[in-house]
């Protein structure tokens, strides 16, 4: 295997005999689960863990910022290949990405994970050479992006002069912000 192989590999198995680094209460059920899949590649989970509330989650490692669109597809494909073969609800399920990088990973996984079905969680890993993990810790996803929307309301001002408008301005904004009106143009 290339050197950046065996370091995932080493990842994994610190952080399948040392799962409470992600989350306490969750215990192990395989490393390296095996997805077959008929109607193309098949696949492996890195990590296959239950949570306390016996919620499956699937855990997949990335150590460079070049494996961010992987991520994103073996997110996917995964889940959707272990619902359909175990029969879980996508409730019962949550994803857990794990990388050593986010450059590009950080902004592609917060707008994927608004819309996907199960609860997805991002941790930054520090590890060494041998694939030890020394420290993991959340990552707060960016919120998505917000649509330009435009209000079922509208209000047209006229002033006498540019100067009147000016001065209105400031009345403007309190009535705005007592609506509860967060952006408007």
């Amino acid at each position: 295997k290339p050197m950046g192989d065996r370091l995932e590999d080493g990842i994994r198995d610190y952080l399948a005999s040392h799962l409470d680094l992600l989350e306490s209460g969750l215990s192990l059920i395989q490393t390296e689960y095996v997805l077959d899949n008929p109607l193309g590649a098949a696949g492996k989970i890195d990590i296959v863990a239950r949570d306390e509330f016996n919620h499956v989650v699937i855990t997949e490692i990335k150590r460079s910022d070049q494996s961010a669109r992987q991520a994103l597809h073996e997110m996917h494909k995964y889940t959707a290949l272990f619902r359909g073969q175990q029969g879980l609800d996508e409730h019962k399920m949550r994803v857990f990405i794990v990388s050593t990088h986010w450059h590009e990973l950080l902004v592609p996984l917060a707008e994927c994970a608004e819309t996907f079905l199960c609860p997805v969680s991002a941790f930054q890993i520090d590890a060494q050479p041998d694939g030890t993990v020394v420290k993991a810790q959340p990552m707060t996803l960016p919120p998505k992006s917000k649509s330009v929307e435009f209000s079922r309301s509208h209000a047209i001002f006229l002033f006498e002069s540019a100067a009147e408008a000016d001065k209105g301005i400031p009345t403007l904004l309190e009535a705005l912000k007592n609506c509860g009106v967060e952006d408007f143009i």
